[in-house]
């Protein structure tokens, strides 16, 4: 299998549908980037949740925001 950004071997990714749902098509691309960073820079110490709240700019983080 080829990666078709630099050329190297490694696996690849079918072709993404639609969910069906905002939703579900805002959780694939979330998972989608969590995928895409782990096969570009590897696994880190924290879990796939983590990474995600932080890809996402800490908007699936949970705790309200403090009022102004």
């Amino acid at each position: 299998m080829r990666d078709s950004v630099d050329g190297r071997s490694g696996p690849e990714l079918g072709a993404v549908t639609p969910a069906g749902s905002a939703l579900g098509d805002a959780v694939e691309a979330i998972m989608l980037a969590v995928r895409a960073w782990v096969l570009r820079f590897g696994c880190s110490a924290s879990g796939p949740w983590e990474l995600a709240v932080c890809l996402t700019g800490g908007l699936l983080h949970g705790q309200p925001r403090l009022p102004p």
